[in-house]
């Protein structure tokens, strides 16, 4: 598909994709000079950040352009169930809101790696730091933003085109920018913002969806969602289902334990760290748990269903 960019989207489009950019750059240079003083002013941002900011960062983090996507195409097939994979990490979150928060904020490390030569002695542990540095942030993150990067081109090719490896250059360029320039605190009010839009396009697309002359309306909806089968709604699998059931009950007592970031993960330590108190790097938590499985769950729901109901079940819907 060869579509030219700038007869797909408007003047307005257009218009808020470069104000968006360019605050974005703004943020990055704003911030440099706090950003230069110091390790610490870089990477725990002076350790005087509030709850709001901390909680809100760490929702956008887990948020990628095919986060929603995947939820979705979840409901589709096997069922709403499938979420366990990820809705098992709440007891993970719970465990860092009544005791990970606290002590991460206490110890005063600069990174989650840093812990490591507190935690051992001796040449070991510092070769296990520079090891784990290593591992994940050339082959683990290689890997997350392969597939990221992959599900970037996949979705904007469909509405753009070719363009869209132009416009994956220039986001990537713009992020590295303000990423390296302001650190940690310009990555986490560009997360805040960068939220946001993403929750709000979220409600947005759901009222269209239902809305749609397919629909025709909540009303509509809600009555139809009625009618489909049981296993694509239930929020558990049929225990007669065996391999469902046993894939549900993996999720729900392996996989939130054993996964590399079962105390947190590199992500939500490093902004737990930033937090101005204790006390703020608990709510911050709280914060993130509500957002995370309860508020910007809700209309990925919406258009999970509306999917269903439009779409139809396939099995060849990639």
């Amino acid at each position: 598909m060869n579509l030219d960019f700038f007869t797909v989207l408007s003047d307005f489009d257009l218009a808020i994709i470069a104000a968006y950019l360019i605050l974005s750059c703004l943020i990055g240079i704003y911030l440099k000079k706090q950003a230069s003083k110091n390790l610490n002013s870089y990477f725990v941002s002076g350790k005087n950040l509030p709850w709001w900011l901390l909680g809100t960062s760490m929702v956008a983090t887990t948020l990628s352009i095919d986060t929603p996507i995947v939820v979705i195409s979840w409901i589709r097939d096997p069922g709403i169930w499938k979420n366990w994979f990820w809705w098992s990490f709440l007891f993970t979150h719970c465990i860092i809101i009544f005791y990970f928060s606290r002590y991460w904020r206490r110890v005063g490390v600069l990174t989650d790696n840093e812990l490591i030569e507190h935690r051992y002695s001796g040449k070991e542990s510092l070769f296990l730091r520079y090891f784990k540095a290593f591992y994940f942030s050339i082959f683990f993150n290689l890997i997350i933003s392969a597939w990221i990067i992959s599900a970037f081109i996949k979705i904007f090719t469909v509405i753009l085109g070719d363009i869209s490896y132009a416009l994956l250059f220039v986001s990537t360029m713009i992020a590295i920018f303000y990423t390296t320039l302001s650190g940690i605190r310009g990555v986490m009010l560009n997360d805040f913002i960068q939220y946001f839009i993403a929750f709000a396009g979220s409600i947005i697309l759901a009222f269209a969806v239902i809305n749609s002359d397919i629909i025709g309306g909540f009303s509509n909806y809600f009555q139809l969602v009625k009618d489909l089968p049981t296993d694509k709604t239930s929020f558990f699998p049929g225990l007669f289902n065996m391999d469902d059931f046993l894939t549900f009950l993996a999720y729900v007592s392996v996989v939130w334990w054993t996964s590399h970031n079962a105390d947190g993960g590199g992500y939500i330590i490093q902004r737990l760290c930033t937090a101005k108190s204790e006390k703020d790097g608990v709510l911050g938590t709280i914060w993130f748990i509500l957002n995370h499985y309860v508020l910007r769950l809700i209309p990925w729901l919406f258009i999970g269903f509306a999917s269903l109901l439009i779409f139809k079940e396939s099995n060849n819907i990639d």
